[in-house]
């Protein structure tokens, strides 16, 4: 648990520059590629089991806890953005809670709300699970709320 408080307290000093780190708390996590691509920087997706489990590894899973990754198809799965591309079988940081840009597919620039298309990806729209501050129909990025990219229910 340490070790995973020092790399979270690492990545937000290395970041202390970026005006989106400044304005809201983010919640990373390690994730792992198990595709035989790269996946993109930006892209939403589906926490996994961890890599290693409990029972396979307890001091491995509570010092260094690594999730795989899904294809986001479940309004109820806890999901990710990714931070940078990650190559395949690597591993990866991924924002689970705070402001971060994401890819949607937009419907419209005045939507609010995003959520997954059932293919893989998102969509935006006047509901969903990820609430938005922005979303560009031109480009297809949007930037999260400070509250939803975990949208697994409690």
């Amino acid at each position: 648990w340490n070790a995973m408080c020092d790399l979270v307290e690492q990545i937000r000093k290395g970041e202390e520059n970026h005006a989106m780190s400044r304005s809201a708390i983010r919640t990373y996590v390690q994730v792992y590629n198990g595709t035989e691509g790269i996946i993109e920087e930006g892209t939403v997706w589906e926490l996994g089991l961890p890599l290693i489990e409990p029972a396979d590894g307890l001091e491995e899973f509570v010092a260094h806890p690594v999730f795989t990754l899904g294809i986001p198809t479940d309004e109820d799965s806890t999901l990710c953005v990714l931070t940078a591309p990650i190559n395949p079988h690597e591993q990866g940081i991924g924002v689970v809670t705070g402001a971060v840009a994401m890819r949607c597919n937009v419907s419209s620039s005045s939507d609010r709300w995003a959520k997954p298309d059932g293919n893989g990806g998102m969509v935006t729209g006047s509901d969903g699970t990820v609430r938005l501050v922005y979303a560009d129909i031109s480009t297809g990025w949007c930037s999260s709320a400070t509250d939803t990219c975990r949208t697994a229910r409690t």
